[in-house]
């Protein structure tokens, strides 16, 4: 079964992404990369000039988006007849075996995403820990997935007016409603980081701060709107109370206080204007 790994750049951290590299290199036939407006281009073409992998690289002078990056690599991937791309964060290390575990369940009913269990970078803790080999799951992040491209040609992409965030769940959702699952495996597949979370305690509770640009809180707040009104999963005053929640944090805990708030306001504002249409982009 012909396998190909793909992986989105944005000014990566060199020697992050060797590892990523390194990690997945014997384990898929091709890796495919996409710059996405990187401004270390330079360093990462004398890196992978000296680097013994087989790969394609795609050029944007701009950030297009994490969607539009992942349309790309996987209309790269499905040009060269691949049937399966496994995408990857550019700083996600993953397990030696991932690739021979997913090829156990390719051919689950109506299989169009397998996903596993990882641990965080930040605190070590295990995600979506799972008691059997393998289950349907609502839901996956990106980062270590390996996607039928066939059924994503058939939902249509990778929805690239949300740009970033809820990205990927809003594919899972979508893949559901033309009855394609998302399953996982019980198996601890990769060491990966989502942001740059800051465990606090507020009033004996755990909660994370995720410390994000005033750029992320508008596309957090106004994809959050945009993804739970698609996919009818709340009213619209229960969307309104879990924003209050994430401003009360930013209030709390986060600098930039004003800016954050304003972006916040406006990606909500937006969020409850904007049509719910996914368009098709292949």
């Amino acid at each position: 079964m012909k396998i190909a790994a793909g992986i989105v750049l944005y000014n990566p951290e060199i020697a992050r992404l060797d590892k990523n590299i390194e990690s997945i290199k014997t384990q898929v036939n091709e890796i495919i990369l996409f710059n996405n407006g990187s401004k270390n281009t330079k360093q990462i073409l004398k890196y992978l000039k000296n680097k013994n992998v087989n790969y394609i690289l795609v050029n944007s002078d701009s950030n297009l988006g994490i969607a539009h990056a992942l349309n790309r690599l996987c209309k790269e991937a499905m040009k060269k007849n691949y049937k399966w791309l496994l995408t990857l964060d550019q700083d996600t290390v993953v397990s030696p075996n991932l690739v021979h575990k997913y090829s156990q369940y390719v051919n689950l009913p109506n299989v169009g995403q397998l996903s596993c269990t990882y641990k965080d970078r930040n605190s070590s803790e295990l995600k979506y820990k799972i008691d059997t080999d393998v289950k349907e799951v609502k839901e996956c992040i990106t980062s270590g997935t390996l996607l039928s491209l066939g059924a994503l040609e058939k939902v249509g992409g990778f929805d690239e007016n949300m740009f970033i965030d809820y990205v990927d769940f809003d594919l899972c959702y979508a893949l559901r409603k033309i009855n394609y699952k998302t399953y996982q495996i019980s198996y601890i597949g990769m060491l990966h980081e989502i942001g740059h979370i800051t465990p606090v305690n507020f009033f004996c509770k755990r909660i994370d701060i995720f410390n994000q640009t005033t750029f992320r809180h508008y596309y957090r707040c106004r994809n959050y709107f945009l993804f739970s009104k698609r996919y009818n999963l709340c009213k619209v005053h229960t969307m309104i109370y879990m924003q209050f929640k994430e401003w009360v944090k930013v209030l709390l805990y986060e600098n930039n206080k004003f800016a954050k708030t304003k972006a916040m306001f406006k990606g909500m504002y937006d969020g409850l204007r904007i049509s719910t249409d996914r368009k098709n982009y292949f």
